[in-house]
Order: structure tokens, then C-alpha cells, then sequence
């Protein structure tokens, strides 16, 4: 041991010492008196308690801008192709989501043709029939959007009635699908060029979904077998809603 390293611990012991007297005349009440920090803790405490006391945010008080609301009224008292058309931006374009067995599929288009029937689109018939019912509104009259954030149906099983902004993880079922083709395409040894074009709709889809609304129709009083769903989704862009999705995917009860 060096000549110096003892004398240094010993006198390091004698502080430690020293301190720890100090502390104790301090409790004790010989030396300074110790703040009294009762008072903020008894406030914290009582902060704490009211807190646990309050309700949870109550998802019927959430209200939807007006400006937005009023954009929604006007799309779904849309009367014709045209008129759904101009809530559809070219440059983004509209996506049908649906299934292909037990996979996720989707089409891309520019807008809606007013000029073709249901059975004249690039879709499989039982899509492009179902696409021709979901924007036929001229029954349909929405005056109130409530907010939700569990599913208000499951496949085809409607659980709740009316018109609702879905805030659930169901917001991003475009970009979860695809994820899902990616996985599933990918274990198959898909075409590189189709798993590249996957990846960037991914990205895409991202994007979109980061500044959207979700709206849920359902309707128990449908004639259609366990009542009727529709499901749209809104890109908000410059203060304007477009429509760049409709989802048949969510309410497939063979996938």
C-alpha cells in the first residue's frame, strides 16, 4: 500500500462520521431544523385523490369540428357519381379494399365512372355491386357523428346502431393489410417488382392514415341479412375531406 493511502481513508472515515453526527443533531432538533414538507405532501396527496375521483373522459363529449362535420353531411347527401366525385382528389385517388379468399385485396382508381354500371368495373361483381350500395345515400340521413374507440361490430355482427368516428386500431386496416400481404406474399416467393410496389403503398397508406377519418355506418334495421355496414375513409387536406377508401374488408365474414 502506498505511504499516503491509509491516512487519506482514515480521514475520509472522520468525515463520514462527522456528517452522519451532524444529520442526527439535526433530527435530533440540536442543530438546523429540518423543512417541514408536510404541507406539499399533504396537498400532493389531496391533488392525487381528486384526480382518482374524477370520471374518464367521457367519449359522447367529443365533438367533431363543424367544418369537418358539414363536409360529411354534404358527402352523404351526395345523389349521383359526380357529385361523390368531388370529394375524391385525383392526385390521391380512391382505394376499395376487400377480400380475395382468405387474403386482403385492393383496386386503385382515379374516381368513380358515372358512365359504367356495377358490373362494368375492374372489380369482382359481388365488390363492385356491394360499391354501388354503400354510396347510394338517398335514404340516409346523418346528423350527429359519435365518437368511439371499441369495435361497434365484428365481421358481420353489428354491435351498436348509428353513425360513428372509429378511433379503435380499425383506423389502419389499409396499412395492416398490407403488412399482412407483404408477410404472407412474401413466404410464397412473390414477384420482387409486386412485394417493391407492396412496400411503397405501405409507406403510402401511412402517410394517408396519420390525418384520416374513419366513419362507420351500421344499420340493424337493414333488409340485408344481419343488418348493413358501411365504411368510409376521409384524408383531410387543406381543410377539405376526400374520400380515398372504402373498406369491405372489416365486414367480410369469411375472411
Amino acid at each position: 500500500m502506498k505511504p499516503l493511502t491509509f491516512p487519506l481513508l482514515f480521514l475520509a472515515l472522520l468525515l463520514c462520521v462527522a456528517c452522519g453526527q451532524s444529520a442526527a443533531k439535526e433530527l435530533n432538533g440540536t442543530g438546523s431544523p429540518v423543512p417541514d414538507t408536510s404541507a406539499i405532501i399533504t396537498a400532493v396527496e389531496r391533488n392525487l385523490a381528486t384526480m382518482e375521483e374524477m370520471p374518464h373522459d367521457n367519449i359522447e363529449d367529443d365533438t367533431l369540428p363543424e367544418n369537418l362535420a358539414q363536409q360529411l353531411r354534404l358527402f352523404f347527401s351526395c345523389s349521383s357519381i359526380k357529385e361523390i366525385n368531388r370529394f375524391i382528389d385525383p392526385e390521391i385517388g380512391l382505394t376499395i379494399l376487400y377480400a380475395n379468399g382468405c387474403y386482403p385485396e385492393y383496386s386503385q382508381m382515379d374516381s368513380l365512372d358515372p358512365n359504367r354500371n356495377a358490373y362494368q368495373y375492374t372489380l369482382p361483381f359481388w365488390i363492385s355491386e356491394s360499391l354501388f350500395q354503400s354510396i347510394d345515400f338517398k335514404n340516409l340521413k346523418i346528423n350527429h357523428f359519435q365518437y368511439t374507440y371499441t369495435p361497434v361490430f365484428q365481421r358481420e355482427t353489428i354491435f351498436r346502431e348509428g353513425v360513428f368516428i372509429d378511433q379503435s386500431e380499425d383506423k389502419t386496416v389499409m396499412s395492416n393489410a398490407i403488412k399482412n400481404l407483404i408477410l404472407t406474399r412474401g413466404k410464397e416467393g412473390a414477384d420482387a417488382s409486386y412485394l417493391k410496389k407492396l412496400k411503397k403503398d405501405l409507406h403510402f397508406y401511412k402517410k394517408m392514415e396519420k390525418n384520416s377519418l374513419r366513419i362507420v355506418i351500421t344499420d340493424k334495421k337493414s333488409p340485408t341479412v344481419g343488418g348493413e355496414t358501411r365504411i368510409f375513409h376521409f384524408h383531410e387536406k387543406n381543410g377539405r375531406l376526400y374520400l380515398f377508401l372504402i373498406d369491405f374488408y372489416s365486414i367480410d365474414g369469411s375472411v
